[in-house]
């Protein structure tokens, strides 16, 4: 997985800003969608930091938090010699999302209203 020419395809913070709720919206999904393709690409499932990330991901998604959804794409791009000390990329804990469970929460975000705090 190119994780470069990933983050590269993501808009700036400030760029994201100025695009309306519901293009927000699109953008992040797209990014997260692409995260998951590119790790099925390879024929793997996602280590236990990109499923924690991508998972968050998907779930600022449905409650309206478009810019946060980018920030944990993020992370789940960043580099295994950028994450946290000691972590174990191959370590496998009991109920990590899977890319199947990954597919069918981002197609339940894209379905879902969008939560109003307001």
């Amino acid at each position: 997985m190119d994780r470069q020419e990933l983050l590269d395809r993501l808009p700036t913070n400030g760029d994201f800003a100025r695009l309306k709720p519901p293009q927000q919206k699109i953008v992040a999904e797209n990014a997260i969608a692409s995260v998951i393709d590119a790790i099925d690409a390879e024929a793997r499932q996602p280590d236990l930091w990109e499923a924690g990330w991508l998972w968050l991901s998907v779930s600022a998604v449905p409650n309206g938090f478009y810019l946060t959804a980018l920030r944990f794409v993020r992370m789940a791009l960043m580099t295994p010699a950028l994450r946290e000390p000691g972590l174990d990329p191959d370590r496998r804990e009991m109920g990590e999302p899977t890319l199947n469970a990954l597919r069918q929460a981002l197609a339940a975000a894209r379905d879902a209203a969008v939560i109003s705090y307001c």
